[in-house]
């Protein structure tokens, strides 16, 4: 868990892997991107745009301002409407 009042600048980008079973053993469904856009781009989420790509990384599913993701993060403002703590890389960069 991190802190209240978190704060992604513009720029930031968070991907969220859906993993689903299949006779193969664990395959990708889908992934879920959050991506910190310029001021009043999006004001009920802070300016979150949320993006749905294929599980295999080649087809934008859908982009914007998604209500169905919108409706929950909507209550997240404490935490920059981000529901868990990332990890920050340990790469210099």
């Amino acid at each position: 868990m991190f802190s209240k009042d978190v704060h992604f600048p513009a720029g930031s980008v968070i991907v969220k892997q859906k993993v689903g079973k299949s006779h193969e053993g664990p395959k990708t469904l889908l992934y879920t991107i959050m991506k910190k856009r310029e001021r009043g781009y999006n004001p009920e989420v802070d300016d979150w745009q949320i993006l749905v790509v294929s599980g295999n990384g080649t087809q934008l599913e859908t982009s914007g301002k998604i209500e169905s993701c919108q409706a929950c993060h909507v209550r997240r403002s404490d935490t920059d409407f981000v529901f868990r703590a990332y990890l920050k890389s340990k790469e210099p960069w």
